[in-house]
Formats: C-alpha cells, sequence, structure tokens
C-alpha cells in the first residue's frame, strides 16, 4: 500500500484526546525517528539525544505518518529509506527498498519546509540510493559513523538557528559589525559590516564540519552571543593580519565636514592633465618663439625636434650637425626666449 499525502486538517488525536509528545515537542529541538532495525535505532537515538534532541521513534512507514501528523512539528525527521510500509510486514529488500522515500514524499505534502535526513546506511554509494526529484534537497546519510551523523546534525541546527534570527537580533548584530568596521579603519580593507556579519554565519557553518576551518558553536552558548563572538574574533584577525605599510584607498582618506559633505584631500591633488587655456597659451607661445628664430635654419630644426620629443641624437642625426653646434642652437633659442619674456616683464605682459 503505497503511501498518499493526507490532509493537513483535521488532524488525528491520540486515544487521550491530546498528543501524548506535547512536553516533547515543547522542548528546545524535537526529533521524529523511523527506523526498523533495532540496533540502529538505539544507535540513532542515543546520537539525537546527546545533541539535544527529544526524540520519538516509530518502526514503519504507517507509525511514522500518524506521529508526524499528530505531533508535528519536529526539528528534524530522520527516515530510513527502506523501511516497511505497516507492523507485522517482512520487508522485502528486492520488491520494496523505498518505503521510507514514500514516506518522506507524503511528509513533504503536509509541510514543504520540514527538514528531513534520509538514512540509507545499506547504501555504499550516495548516487546509488533511489531518490524521486520530489526529494533531491534533502539531507541524504549513508556513512553509519557516529561523526558523519553529529557534523550533519550541527549544520541543521546552525541552518535552523540562522533562519529562527528575529529582525531585532539581525540588526542587533549588523550594529555590532559596523562598530567593529569603523574600528578597523585601514584594516578594513573597504570590507563592509554586512560583510563581517555573513563571513562570521558562514565560518559557524563552516565549523559544523571542521573546528580548523570554521568557528564551532557551544550548544549552551546563545547563538547571537556566539555570533557577536565570531564578529569580535574576525575583526580582529584582519587587524592582525593587516600591513600598516600598504598603500592608501582614496576611501580612507575621506572626511565628513562639518555640514555633512565627503571630502577627500586628493580632490585637492593638481592635475597633470593640461586645461584646454593652458594649451590655447603654449601654443601661441611655440608660435612666437618660431616667429623670433625664423631667420635661423638650424635653430627651426631643433627647437621642431624638442616639440616632436626626439632625443638629443636623434636631432643630431636627422639634421647633419655635430654636438658644438647643437649646444650653440640651444643657447641662440634660450637667448631667444629669455628677451622674449623679459621683454613682457618690462611691458606688463
Amino acid at each position: 500500500m503505497a503511501l498518499s499525502s493526507p490532509p493537513l486538517y483535521p488532524r488525528h488525536k491520540c486515544e487521550s484526546g491530546k498528543c501524548a509528545s506535547a512536553s516533547i515537542n515543547s522542548c528546545r529541538m524535537s526529533a521524529l525517528l523511523v527506523e526498523h532495525d533495532t540496533s540502529l535505532k538505539t544507535f540513532l537515538t542515543d546520537t539525537l539525544e546527546d545533541k539535544g534532541y527529544a526524540t520519538r521513534t516509530a518502526s514503519n512507514a504507517e507509525e511514522g505518518l500518524r506521529l508526524y501528523r499528530d505531533c508535528a512539528p519536529f526539528n528534524i525527521v530522520l527516515i530510513d529509506h527502506c523501511i516497511p510500509e505497516q507492523a507485522g510486514v517482512v520487508l522485502d529488500y528486492c520488491t520494496r527498498p523505498t518505503g521510507g522515500i514514500e514516506l518522506a514524499l507524503a511528509i513533504r505534502g503536509i509541510n514543504r519546509s520540514q527538514t528531513l535526513i534520509l538514512t540509507a546506511f545499506d547504501y555504499a554509494n550516495a548516487e546509488d540510493v533511489p531518490c524521486p526529484v520530489e526529494l533531491t534537497d534533502i539531507f541524504l546519510l549513508n556513512d553509519v559513523t557516529n561523526f558523519q551523523l553529529q557534523r550533519l546534525l550541527e549544520r541543521i541546527r546552525v541552518h535552523q538557528a540562522t533562519e529562527a534570527l528575529t529582525q531585532a537580533q539581525l540588526l542587533k548584530l549588523q550594529k555590532f559589525a559596523a562598530f567593529r568596521v569603523r574600528g578597523l579603519g585601514r584594516a578594513a580593507c573597504g570590507l563592509t559590516a554586512d560583510d563581517l556579519l555573513r563571513e562570521a554565519q558562514l565560518r559557524t557553518l563552516m565549523g559544523a564540519e571542521s573546528t580548523i576551518k570554521g568557528r564551532h558553536w557551544n550548544k549552551n552558548v546563545d547563538f547571537v552571543r556566539h555570533l557577536a563572538g565570531v564578529i569580535q574574533s574576525i575583526s580582529s584577525s584582519w587587524k592582525r593580519k593587516f600591513d600598516e605599510s600598504e598603500a592608501y584607498l582614496e576611501c580612507d582618506l575621506v572626511t565628513i565636514d562639518a555640514e555633512g559633505y565627503e571630502s577627500s584631500p586628493i580632490e585637492s591633488i593638481p592635475s597633470i592633465t593640461p586645461s584646454p587655456e593652458a594649451v590655447v597659451i603654449h601654443k601661441e607661445k611655440e608660435s612666437e618663439l618660431f616667429q623670433l628664430i625664423r631667420d635661423d635654419v638650424n635653430a627651426t630644426c631643433v627647437l621642431q625636434g624638442l616639440l616632436d620629443r626626439m632625443t638629443k641624437h636623434e636631432i643630431m642625426c636627422r639634421y647633419k650637425i655635430d654636438n658644438k653646434q647643437y649646444q650653440a642652437v640651444i643657447r641662440r633659442i634660450r637667448m631667444k626666449a629669455y628677451r622674449a619674456t623679459d621683454g613682457d616683464h618690462k611691458h606688463g605682459r
């Protein structure tokens, strides 16, 4: 009998008229474990409870679906992919290996946001586990080692805590990150408070995989306080690694004046590109100088070569003059230019 997705309402009640697991689900974290193998059920239950989960268990898909409909929500649901459909039914691995997958699909039909873990310890390769496209985004565990399961539970716990942050908590963390970034000054290297907060969240998620690469979250520490500590640690690390001899960025020099306007000392540095007025004046001076030396053929040639940015050697080779002639020409040009400038000063020009 294939499991279908039942309607969420009306919900079935336990015999007492009240869900027997109400006290369990009112705890900080709760889990539903559906596993038919007694030894694996004990192992998984111990691991879940060690991580702080109050756990309810079922041995087949029908019982698991009933518990979920009556006692949801759960923080996580672990399902063996090949559990029997009903109590007393012998599991045939050859013809019916996917009872747990049908249960997972049924739970997804009730609550699409439910966190699911599919266990497939009898498969050596995760790619070999038969799984419909509707369940490709769920966690799949096919390694029976305690370390792998604990790491997965830690990742889920960090995800859920991050999604549960309120706007007030996020605002508090953003303000603290902004305070740390302001204190870093140039050591922030252009990074913002949002960058620092995202880095803290990423490091916490990485800490679920490895304490070497990330920051492990102690379950006895408030999550907001943990993130604040990671923010402080990361910002301090940025400051230690910063090289004070690095060149200044323009953003490092920007200041705010009394009227609230941004200003930078870079704006007062004169541009090396001449203004249009300076170009016109320069051209007029060139024309005046050529006019003064128009009767000196060598001087005209040398001046044109200098304006064309030719080297001394190139000018001497092109116009067939030696070093002595070149020096004499330069002196004549300077003398003409000096007399013209001196005359301008005398006439007040």
